[in-house]
Order: structure tokens, then sequence, then C-alpha cells
């Protein structure tokens, strides 16, 4: 006496009609599944570096609390800069920046001695949305600055 346990079949694979397609996708995203969340975008350093940002640290050492210097950067590519020193020396110079890669270029109409037009660059070694590292020069290792972003009120 045989007994068949399994039964296999070589008929074709299982067809869906083209009309009933769609609604078999319908069923699937309608079956109360989650669907994968879209895709977060890491925000690029431009984007980062929006908002208004101190100098707290300059070669390794901490800057002094009566020497402030904030930078602003707009989203339009302008920024402000306000520097407030213990010699009660006060300047407020406007400007353009541009970011390159991971280099910022600042250009202002005078710089501190009210010499015309100067640009600075900088490479950006860090940047989060607290902190932005920078340094000066190709081998990146001269006066390395570190800032942090100045909240609403402060």
């Amino acid at each position: 006496m045989a007994v068949t346990l399994f039964a296999f079949s070589c008929s074709a694979p299982l067809e869906v009609p083209p009309s009933e397609v769609g609604a078999l996708a319908e069923k699937e995203t309608a079956s109360g599944l989650p669907t994968a969340p879209p895709p977060r975008m890491k925000k690029t350093v431009a984007e980062m570096i929006i908002g208004k940002w101190r100098v707290v640290e300059e070669n390794g050492r901490k800057i002094q609390d009566d020497w402030n210097v904030y930078f602003k950067f707009h989203e339009n590519v302008l920024i402000d800069i306000h520097v407030d020193c213990k010699n009660g020396r006060v300047a407020d110079v406007s400007g353009l920046y541009l970011i390159s890669d991971t280099v910022l270029s600042i250009t202002s109409p005078v710089d501190d001695d009210g010499n015309p037009i100067r640009t600075r660059y900088m490479n950006i070694e860090e940047i989060n949305d607290k902190e932005i590292l920078t340094t000066l020069g190709v081998r990146r290792i001269h006066s390395p600055k570190r800032w942090r972003r100045v909240l609403e009120g402060e």
C-alpha cells in the first residue's frame, strides 16, 4: 500500500491578473503595517552654519569671558560680526561668506583696522548643531578655533 505524504506540482507559478495588481498593493498598504519613514537627509555644512556662533576657544585655550566675538550667518550668505573686548573696543562688521566643501571664506568690506576689503579663509574641521572647529592654513594646524552656537536669548 502506497501512501502519498506530499504532493508536488510542476505547474506554472501563480500569476496575478493585471486588473488585480493595484487592489493587491492597496491591501498591502492598508493592512496596518507601518511603512518605512522617508530617508533622513544629513544637513549640509551650509545648512548647519546658519545662526549665531561665539568663538570660545583658540589654540586650545579658553577665550576670556570679557572678550566676545560673535558671528551670525544668515541664509542669504550675509554675515554679521560683532567684537566686544575688555578694553572697551567694539566693532560691528557685515560682509559675505561662502562655503566650498569644508572651506569657509568670509569677505568683509573693512578689516579690524579699517583697511578695505579683506577675505579670510578657514577650514571647517568639524561641525554639528552645537559646535564648529576651524583651522587656518593649508596644513590645517594653525590657529584652531572652537565655536559654540548661541541660543536665542543669549
